[in-house]
């Protein structure tokens, strides 16, 4: 569990300058597409930040690598099961699981009550540091009329397992480990749940 929050903790301090000053701006066309409580919306947002934060590793390592993990992690892969619609990346190494009241209620296109984004141990570092942050600057885009982006960026820099972000709206954003788990769970959910 060490090795994990250290990782966690190397991957934001490692990159935060970087992915900074390369993601100040958000695409114009999250604009239509910003309510991350609607599956769909949530897939496009991540998709469209995904090459921003990739940025800074196409100037390091080039474009052919930066291409692969451009197609390897966005959210391409969905299911449905029960009251759960899911978004995954290629090799399900992330992936979204948006939960709803009801199992006719399932669909991409209806809001959720809650979704929980799910990092395996076993993705690559690469993995991490990009789904971290594209769910950072997510929250951070949603927000930006209510609270502060550094605030939301301390969140992501210092995360250790148990942390919560209590967000404006009422949602809280938790980061757990379920017991015997080989994943991390960053959970968003509504106040009413608890």
């Amino acid at each position: 569990m060490r090795k994990l929050l250290a990782l966690l903790l190397g991957i934001l301090m490692m990159f935060g300058i970087a992915v900074a000053e390369e993601t100040a701006q958000v695409p114009a066309s999250v604009e239509t597409t910003e309510n991350y409580m609607i599956p769909r919306m949530f897939m496009s947002m991540f998709n469209e930040i995904l090459p921003i934060n990739v940025s800074p590793i196409r100037k390091q390592s080039g474009d052919e690598e930066a291409d692969r993990l451009i197609e390897t992690y966005s959210l391409t892969e969905y299911d449905a099961d029960g009251e759960c619609f899911y978004y995954g990346s290629k090799d399900w190494a992330f992936e979204v699981t948006f939960v709803f009241e009801k199992a006719e209620d399932v669909s991409p296109d209806n809001p959720c009550l809650f979704w929980y984004m799910i990092l395996s141990d076993n993705a690559e570092e690469n993995a991490w540091r990009l789904a971290m942050y594209n769910l950072n600057q997510m929250i951070a885009y949603t927000y930006r009329d209510s609270m502060s982006y550094d605030e939301i960026l301390h969140y992501f820099q210092t995360v250790t397992l148990g942390d919560t972000l209590k967000l404006p709206d009422g949602y809280t954003l938790k980061t757990l480990r379920p017991d015997g788990a080989d994943y991390v769970v960053f959970s968003m959910e509504p106040a009413n749940l608890h």
